[in-house]
């Protein structure tokens, strides 16, 4: 939830951060970031992408869950 954490990623090969605003339930914060991707070119579905956030809403140094995941296709909103 630090838009100067997804700068300094930005800097790290192979990787593509996506700012998410905090919100309390996990997985569709991870689905909004996923469309967020998809909608900006990052990602198409079938691409294999890993999440990393914390279960642990809005504490720094929580980051504590590690996935990875096929992309789904989304619905136009």
């Amino acid at each position: 939830h630090n838009e100067r954490v997804v700068r300094q990623l930005a800097m790290s090969w192979g990787v593509c951060a996506v700012f998410q605003e905090k919100n309390e339930d996990i997985e569709e914060s991870i689905s909004q970031a996923l469309e967020k991707a998809i909608h900006r070119g990052l990602l198409v579905p079938g691409d294999i992408v890993t999440v990393v956030t914390g279960l642990s809403v809005g504490i720094p140094g929580k980051t504590n869950m590690l996935q990875v995941r096929e992309v789904e296709a989304v619905e136009n909103r």
